[in-house]
């Protein structure tokens, strides 16, 4: 379309993006703004108030599909427009099908009903539509599963979540690689989240870490050797320790460390979990003995406390208080207050003897305040003030003798290659410094704001800030450097960055703004030619990415698009090789967290799951799992089953010839970039011949 349509005050305008002129369409009686855009064969649909209108573009071709009908959920279904009508009340509608044509409508979902099928959640997976809607002629509060190919004889209920005499509601759909998931509630309790392949005996419950209406806010994901451990709040024994699977019976509470559920979740849930070998170390209150270092290897008998460093009931440990694994032993280290020392820097292998303090950093109950901790080699950094209240750059290979002093003041330290990189206010204002592998401090230059985002290969790269533009706000500079000035080269000037993830040697990262608008997938290999854009988000697949995780040689996205809902991406750092994998489009982002969401709520990948968190309409923050094993982006593998069948090669002859809305498979598509190719088309027909890899 080479036009968009846009409403004022109650009036539809068709505003021509080639000549730049508007025009009114059809005055649509001071309807509120428009809730649903959906395109179908040139047409576009839109629901304004209660009113499904088609328009082409042209006055004669802008009118209502059905007069005296209230629509209120519409969606696409091959070359037919599926919608929930309704008379008088929205609670006593049926399903309708249209091509937008004058007369050409019809009620596919029909029953006996007096208050009818009230179909709501309407689903689109493969070739058919799942809905929510009632199942009972005397409880027009119980609702079961249906499906539909868009025809009346194709219409049918697949199954009951309960007995009648159960009130059941839907409060959530979504199809995920195949399959069909759903949030259902019995008798008014919390959804739960449930599972169907579109049969009766394929519909199944997938339990809830938490009953009733308040939700489990799972936390502190950590993948324990392939078995995910997190903390979640069942309403039963506060927030605790739990592992998962991936699937319903394999999520489970590991051990009630705090008696009962009135345990406070930010000071006494576990945390700083860290694995020591097979088995996780973290801290934990039991309201005996505080909050101490714990071991666990995910079963209740070998879950227990290692020692009470500070003997009585106030706790070593921070509420937030973090561990590291030594490299090349079986040991973390940690900060830890034993009420003598303050807060200095302990190690432990899991037994009460192997549990000892490194050094008195800062001598006296004041302590040194350790925090930072990171790998470079096989030893740990961290920072820690010796004399004032300012950190210094620490080393230790886990012993007292092996515990030096680097550089003065330092913050933002981060590891590459062996050299530790950090920023200071010394002798300037963002100065850039780096510690070699000898353990010699050099300064690398001073920059404006200054700040550390990752590396690409065996480069920094960072960020130092420009002058301040009235019309787009700050541009930053990215640079990468190899330890030195000379070095030290300019890679690019960009709008806001949000730093991702390393992978195969080059580092990757979002940009995104408003003027111009820009939404990019980026990759350098630390040098300029070699910082490229591997995908922009335009059109309608603007998407922010809020999340990123390396896993399994690749690295996956978590992106939102302007109404927050998720879908999950992966990359493997080239353009053909960047695609969705899974769309959420009834999960959201929490609202009001930003950037709070992305520093606490981390994507994690356990076994062949990737875990994220997210809140739909009625569930609240919970976990939610995707096994991405069963996922597949074979060109032209449109519904996702992991093969290319003849009904998918149809399907994309027809949207290259433009007789096709690439919406209805956009695996055809595998660079997304809005068009199918030749070459596209030759790979899809190779993977029908010799399978998906």
């Amino acid at each position: 379309m080479c036009w968009k349509v846009y409403f004022v005050s109650g009036d539809m305008w068709r505003y021509d993006l080639i000549t730049n002129e508007s025009a009114l369409l059809v005055h649509t009686s001071g309807d509120p703004l428009p809730t649903s855009w959906t395109e179908l064969n040139d047409t576009l649909f839109v629901i304004s108030g209660e009113v499904l209108w088609a328009t082409d573009g042209t006055v004669e071709g802008t009118h209502p599909v059905r007069q005296g009908i209230g629509v209120d959920d519409v969606v696409r279904l091959g070359n037919r427009m599926l919608f929930h009508g309704y008379y008088d009340d929205p609670g006593s509608g049926e399903l309708y099908s249209t091509k937008g044509i004058d007369g050409d409508k019809a009620r596919i979902s029909h029953s006996d009903l007096p208050f009818g099928t009230d179909p709501y959640w309407l689903t689109v997976t493969g070739d058919h539509i799942f809905f929510a809607g009632a199942d009972d002629a005397w409880n027009n509060y119980h609702n079961g599963l249906w499906r539909s190919d868009g025809t009346p004889s194709g219409t049918r209920l697949v199954t009951r979540f309960a007995p009648t005499t159960v009130d059941t509601s839907v409060c959530g759909m979504t199809a995920v690689a195949g399959e069909l998931y759903l949030g259902v509630g019995l008798n008014g309790e919390s959804c739960q989240p449930w599972v169907s392949d579109g049969t009766s005996r394929g519909t199944l419950s997938l339990g809830n870490i938490r009953l009733g209406t308040d939700f489990s806010d799972p936390s502190d994901f950590y993948d324990l050797d392939g078995t995910l451990m997190f903390n979640a709040d069942d309403g039963e024994h506060g927030k605790e320790l739990w592992k998962s699977d991936g699937t319903s019976e394999g999520t489970q509470i590991v051990k009630d460390i705090y008696p009962g559920n009135d345990n406070n979740p930010i000071f006494d849930a576990p945390s700083g979990l860290e694995a020591i070998g097979k088995r996780l170390f973290f801290f934990a209150d039991d309201a005996v003995h505080g909050r101490e270092p714990w071991i666990t290897d995910a079963t209740p008998e070998g879950t227990h406390l290692i020692t009470d460093i500070r003997v009585g009931s106030e706790g070593s440990a921070q509420s937030f208080a973090a561990a590291r694994a030594l490299p090349g032993t079986s040991s973390v280290l940690f900060g830890a207050d034993d009420g003598i020392h303050g807060f200095e820097l302990w190690r432990s292998d899991g037994t009460a003897s192997g549990t000892t303090l490194i050094k008195d950093l800062r001598p006296g109950p004041d302590g040194s305040g350790v925090s930072n901790l990171g790998i470079v080699g096989n030893q740990i950094f961290f920072t820690a003030s010796s004399v004032l209240n300012t950190p210094e750059l620490w080393v230790t290979d886990g012993s007292a003798e092996g515990t030096t002093r680097l550089a003065f003041p330092a913050s933002n330290p981060t590891a590459i290659e062996g050299d530790i990189f950090f920023t200071s206010d010394q002798p300037a204002y963002g100065s850039l410094w780096r510690v070699a592998s000898d353990r010699t401090v050099s300064r690398i230059g001073s920059y404006d704001s200054a700040s550390i985002l990752g590396s690409a290969g065996d480069h920094l790269i960072f960020l130092s800030r420009n002058d301040e533009s009235q019309e787009i706000g700050y541009t930053f500079t990215m640079r990468s450097s190899d330890g030195t000035a000379e070095g030290t080269e300019v890679l690019g000037t960009f709008p806001l960055v949000t730093a991702l993830a390393s992978l195969h040697d080059k580092f990757l990262f979002y940009i995104a703004s408003k003027t111009p608008p820009r939404h990019e997938l980026w990759e350098t290999d630390g040098t300029a030619q070699g910082t490229l854009l591997i995908h922009e988000f335009v059109g309608t697949q603007v998407r922010s990415i809020i999340q990123a995780s390396p896993f399994q040689d690749k690295l996956y996205l978590i992106t939102t698009d302007p109404n927050l809902s998720f879908e999950i991406w992966k990359t493997d750092a080239t353009a053909a090789g960047t695609s969705p994998i899974a769309s959420f489009p009834d999960v959201h982002l929490p609202y009001g967290s930003g950037l709070q969401y992305r520093l606490t709520r981390p994507l994690l990948g356990a076994g062949d799951h990737l875990f994220f968190l997210g809140e739909d309409y009625y569930s609240g923050d919970e976990l939610w799992a995707i096994n991405i094993s069963a996922t597949t982006t074979c060109s032209g593998d449109c519904d996702g089953d992991g093969s290319v069948t003849v009904t998918d090669l149809v399907r994309l002859i027809n949207i290259a010839l433009g007789q096709g809305d690439l919406e209805s498979c956009r695996a055809a598509d595998s660079d997304q970039n809005g068009t199918v190719t030749v070459d596209e088309i030759v790979t899809t027909v190779r993977s029908a011949l010799s399978g998906c890899r």
